[in-house]
């Protein structure tokens, strides 16, 4: 089924030159995690305060051609 697949999808690219082919992703950062665990334990009778996670992050979002030849940085 795969070959079928990428049969189709080549003719479907045939008429785009490579440069004119493009691909796109997202991808995250989240730098100020803090640990998920602790060797720390509660006493008998004693509770332990817990925190909210932080959810700071750095999001990027990259594009690039086929060949690798269309390169612009914005920022």
């Amino acid at each position: 089924m795969l070959p079928v697949h990428r049969e189709r999808l080549a003719e479907q690219l045939a008429p785009f030159a490579p440069s004119d082919r493009y691909n796109c992703d997202e991808s995250g950062l989240v730098y100020n995690k803090q640990p998920q665990s602790s060797n720390i334990r509660k006493d008998r009778g004693k509770q332990i305060s817990g925190l909210k996670d932080s959810k700071t992050r750095i999001s990027t979002f990259h594009v690039v051609n086929s060949t690798g030849t269309d390169k612009e940085s914005y920022g």
